[in-house]
């Protein structure tokens, strides 16, 4: 029975839109929660967790999966692990759009500042747009419309960088004390880990926290030689770097508010020059002449 249930929960949703994604992360939270529920209670769930092949979630679930028909651990906690882990990420990225919300907004106000200077151009009794519609001032206008395409290629390759930061951080430990749960030696659990994690090619999850200076074979050690109880400790430690994960998020974010002044002085204050100054000048210099 548990062999069909694990091959009903077999593909995720996520789509590449924001609040899509979101949402329907959070519904499939709530689905590995139910499913949960329902191994507890000893009923194979006629719901199945919906999901999408090869998609992120899916890699991690089919670890799950994995170390739990190897080892016999109750995937019932496997899930609910994970649907806390997917909890804990959905909080990382809303804190990653409010952090970045105020920093995109003042790129899209600085942005238009081009259009701005064609508007003030007019509004002081002049037209920008007679020069930049004739001769060299196409030129200018080309110019500057490159100008603008390499900033905003440059200043959204800066801000899918604090995204790679996303991960479920901490959740290798808690792979950890499942496989320990069905049995495994801590270093058996460690490997059992690993080699899911690469197989199922699980991009969330990074077998570099398993290593042998790692934090989970530190805590492991400590519990060996204190003989308390490793499933609690590791999941502090799963809390631990997901507190860290958080820091790091925005600390990456204060970084970019600085580092997204050089693309808007290189290439939107240039762009703005080309398009709002200098065609108000020269609009200005004929309205003299004439």
């Amino acid at each position: 029975m548990k062999a069909r249930y694990l091959s009903k929960i077999a593909a995720i949703m996520p789509g590449d839109s924001e609040s899509k994604f979101d949402a329907e992360l959070a519904q499939y939270k709530q689905e590995l929660q139910s499913a949960a529920a329902c191994l507890r209670a000893g009923v194979a769930a006629s719901a199945a967790v919906s999901l999408e092949q090869n998609s992120r979630a899916a890699s991690v679930l089919r670890v799950v999966q994995d170390i739990a028909i190897t080892t016999g651990a109750p995937y019932a906690w496997g899930l609910q692990s994970l649907a806390r882990a997917f909890d804990a990420l959905l909080e990382a990225r809303k804190r990653r759009r409010v952090l970045l919300s105020g920093i995109k907004a003042s790129m899209a106000l600085v942005a238009a500042l081009p259009l701005f200077g064609v508007a003030m151009g007019y509004l002081v009794g002049f037209d920008p747009l007679r020069v930049l519609l004739r001769g060299y001032g196409v030129l200018l206008l080309f110019a500057a419309a490159c100008l603008m395409l390499v900033g905003v290629l440059w200043l959204r390759r800066m801000t899918a960088q604090v995204a790679r930061l996303e991960s479920l951080a901490g959740y290798e430990s808690e792979l950890v004390a499942l496989a320990m749960c069905g049995g495994f030696a801590a270093a058996q659990a460690k490997k059992l880990v690993a080699d899911a994690i690469c197989s199922n090619n699980a991009e969330w999850l990074n077998t570099d926290e398993l290593a042998a200076d790692g934090s989970v074979d530190s805590v492991l050690a400590k519990m060996r030689y204190a003989g308390a109880g490793f499933n609690t400790a590791l999941q502090e430690v799963a809390l631990e770097a997901r507190r860290k994960q958080l820091e790091k998020l925005e600390t990456a974010a204060e970084k970019l508010g600085t580092k997204a002044l050089l693309p808007l002085a290189c290439c939107v204050l240039p762009a703005f020059i080309l398009t709002g100054v200098i065609p108000l000048v020269v609009a200005m210099l004929q309205g003299v002449g004439d």
